[in-house]
């Protein structure tokens, strides 16, 4: 009772609109409590819910019946979480949210005038959203996917519009991954609502010329520095007679 009281509170806060900080405090609130995340330990609050079988938590928006062997297990008591997550309105809230960035995009905004997520949540969010595709229902996961719109240019535009000046310069120097992690979350996402393998690595390459004409046009040395770096691996990638067996070309070039 104690968290689906909560899930109503955070969700009603943010549809009726809060501050960045807040709002983003308020998403992470959300995301402990629907997903447990990558090391599988299930939240300490859950504990009291073990009694919950899979066919009572499984409702409209998900479920643990018919999941894939391979998939990594999540309790009912979670499930019954996000379908109460998703009765409340909190998937129509997480995509209108997402939306925002594709209009600060559309609409030239910038600084203060930005009404989208900051690039720290939408990040969350994403992975977030990555991490339950399989217990979202068939029916509604590729349908639900499909209407982020988040294959868009004007997507990870917006995205881009948010950074502030110390994103940039994490961006392009020690915390380059984090960018490459948010594409490949976006491809997963892609590949879950067109079920389309070479479109989401498609989209993949595109994220990345798009990310290297960002940095170029950044006002920071240490920005253009790293695009012109991309740029010379990524035409070394280019060139087949160069390509180790094997190797790939990510959103990003990690660990280069």
């Amino acid at each position: 009772e104690f968290l689906h009281d909560y899930l109503f509170c955070a969700i009603g806060a943010i549809k009726k609109g809060l501050d960045q900080a807040q709002e983003q405090r308020a998403f992470s609130a959300v995301i402990s409590i629907l997903y447990s995340g990558e090391d599988g330990q299930e939240p300490v609050y859950y504990q009291s819910l073990k009694t919950i079988s899979k066919e009572a938590a499984a409702g409209k928006w998900a479920t643990l019946i018919g999941l894939p062997p391979d998939t990594r297990e999540m309790s009912p008591s979670q499930v019954m979480m996000i379908n109460k997550f998703g009765d409340m309105g909190g998937f129509a809230v997480i995509r209108d949210r997402l939306h925002e960035s594709i209009e600060d995009y559309k609409e030239g905004r910038k600084g203060k005038a930005l009404k989208g997520l900051n690039f720290k949540a939408t990040t969350h969010i994403i992975k977030t959203l990555r991490g339950l595709k399989y217990l979202l229902h068939g029916d509604f996961m590729p349908q639900y996917f499909k209407s982020l719109d988040v294959e868009k240019d004007e997507f990870i535009g917006g995205v881009l519009l948010s950074l502030n000046r110390d994103e940039v310069y994490g961006l392009a120097g020690k915390k380059k991954d984090q960018f490459d992690d948010l594409v490949d979350d976006i491809s997963s996402l892609i590949r879950g609502a067109t079920n389309d393998k070479h479109f989401a690595a498609e989209y993949k390459e595109n994220m990345q010329l798009n990310f290297i004409l960002y940095l170029i046009k950044a006002p920071y040395i240490v920005a253009q520095r790293r695009a012109m770096k991309l740029i010379k691996l990524y035409l070394r990638a280019l060139n087949p007679k160069k390509w180790e067996v094997g190797a790939q070309v990510s959103a990003q070039f990690k660990n280069q």
